[in-house]
């Protein structure tokens, strides 16, 4: 029989079973300069921290303090968290399922968690799949071979569990003193102590591809990926972080003119105008934009969005030269777009907004 803490699954033979890449960081961090906020103590990020964990198995990555911020800043600019960070399972799944990450199982609360059905699940995916829980009295939470302990007083508090061993299970927690340079391991006696409340876990290699996605290797004529945010394309220009999400989440495959989003190429770096940045591609402009401060368009979600063809501010980034190549480009396309009529609502609404572009640019 096994001792109680135990982690079963394991065996005397093969001790520890474990995602092929784990990581653990820091919860706690200071707003990066530049940015909305700047110098803010984030302390209540413990969930964005373990989503970040889990997030960062699942694409084989070591997790970083900077994409966990990103985690945050895209869950404070659509309200799904505070100031703070502070969030509920709820919006946690919401986030993840923004990116793109397939989610088995979750329940946003039930506290305390059934503790045979808890038990059952992390014993069956510890090491399969990440799983991200909530805990409401974390300061039971305490390394059975350290000895390190969450801060005293700390109650709802969110970790990320990526394996087990002989002696517990093998977790991400950003609370953990030694989070950063050591994954932490709870016994489950330990787990089950700090009253689990709620419950998520993701499938591991479940990246969705959803069509309306673009993926690298379906433009690869024109775009090499050289890190999971960032694209350089083959005419020297990169897109990266939020605008790389927003450019490759445009429409574009379902449309006459080819694979590429309905912008096309681009043809700038990203450039900052105090907090707002602007990228020129070939047919129109990517404003990135989180607070709102240059333009906020109706049902716009996220950090960036297109910026208006008749606003004086965005025709004042483009070149006269650059002009006259968006109107030709518009008026081969909608020349293109009479031979073939597309089916798809988000097809027709990038034909209107070029058939604008087309009427703009000759009246300039």
């Amino acid at each position: 029989m096994l001792p109680p803490f135990y982690a079963e699954g394991a065996s005397m033979a093969t001790d520890v079973v474990e995602l092929p890449v784990t990581g653990s960081i820091r919860e706690f961090m200071n707003i990066p300069a530049g940015q909305p906020n700047a110098g803010f103590r984030l302390r209540g990020t413990c969930g964005q921290t373990a989503v970040e964990c889990a997030v960062a198995a699942v694409l084989g990555r070591k997790p970083t303090q900077s994409d966990m911020y990103k985690i945050y800043k895209d869950m404070h600019v659509n309200k799904k968290c505070d100031l703070s960070g502070a969030s509920t399972m709820e919006e946690l799944v919401w986030e993840v399922e923004r990116m793109g990450i397939k989610i088995l199982k979750h329940i946003d609360f039930e506290n305390p968690l059934n503790s045979d059905s808890f038990t059952a699940d992390i014993r069956a995916n510890a090491g399969v799949n990440p799983i991200v829980i909530e805990v409401a009295r974390a300061y039971n939470l305490r390394d059975v071979e350290t000895k390190a302990a969450d801060e005293a007083g700390v109650e709802f508090h969110y970790i990320a569990i990526l394996g087990k061993q002989k002696d517990g299970y093998i977790c991400a927690d950003g609370d953990n003193p030694e989070a950063g340079s050591r994954m932490q391991v709870y016994s489950l006696s330990t787990l089950l102590a700090a009253h689990p409340c709620a419950f998520m876990m993701l499938e591991m290699n479940g990246v969705e591809q959803v069509a309306s996605v673009l993926d690298v290797s379906k433009v690869s004529k024109y775009f090499s990926q050289v890190s999971a945010t960032l694209w350089k394309c083959s005419n020297g220009f990169s897109i990266g972080d939020s605008m790389l999400v927003y450019y490759r989440s445009l429409p574009g495959p379902a449309m006459t003119f080819g694979v590429l989003p309905f912008v096309g190429l681009p043809l700038s770096s990203k450039n900052y105008v105090g907090s707002v940045a602007y990228q020129l591609f070939e047919r129109g402009v990517i404003i990135y934009d989180p607070n709102r401060t240059f333009d906020n368009p109706p049902g716009a979600s996220g950090d960036c969005y297109l910026g208006k063809v008749n606003d004086p501010r965005v025709v004042a980034l483009l070149t006269p030269d650059l002009q006259k190549q968006l109107s030709d480009q518009a008026i081969q396309i909608i020349a293109l777009q009479k031979q073939t009529q597309p089916a798809d609502p988000q097809g027709q609404q990038a034909i209107s907004i070029l058939r604008s572009m087309k009427s703009f640019f000759n009246q300039i």
